[in-house]
């Protein structure tokens, strides 16, 4: 059992490690596809972790890369929350920009002008 442990360790360190790269560089989609690759590992490792008979055998320096993978995930879900709510501020600013530019548009047209400036509201 414990190199099944060890391999699974093992493969979560090399999702984390992938999981960081792609938070850094906003890689949202491939972010979320390698989430859920470790999804079933960590239930996997998680549910032999529980079984006290499996744990208290475990040589300790499996324990601790599972708890230091624990504490690394902790952090990359506060790093996402940062980054989600710094998104969140960002959109905010845009819908305010885009409210404020649809209220003056009607200033920008002309009866005789021809220019149609509301494709510009509507893509919104």
């Amino acid at each position: 059992m414990h190199k099944t442990i060890e391999r699974l360790l093992g493969s979560l360190e090399t999702l984390a490690g992938e999981e960081s790269i792609l938070l850094e560089s906003d890689a949202w989609t491939e972010l979320t596809l390698v989430q859920d690759r470790a999804a079933n590992l960590i239930a996997h490792v998680a549910s032999l972790m529980e079984d006290t008979r499996i744990r208290k055998d475990l040589p300790a320096e499996l324990v601790r890369r599972a708890e230091s993978l624990g504490r690394g995930q902790e952090q990359r879900i506060h790093r996402l929350q940062t980054r989600l709510a710094a998104l969140q501020g960002e959109l905010t600013v845009l819908n305010s920009t885009q409210s404020s530019a649809r209220r003056i548009l009607p200033a920008y047209r002309g009866p005789r002008d021809g220019h149609d400036f509301a494709q510009f509201s509507e893509s919104g």
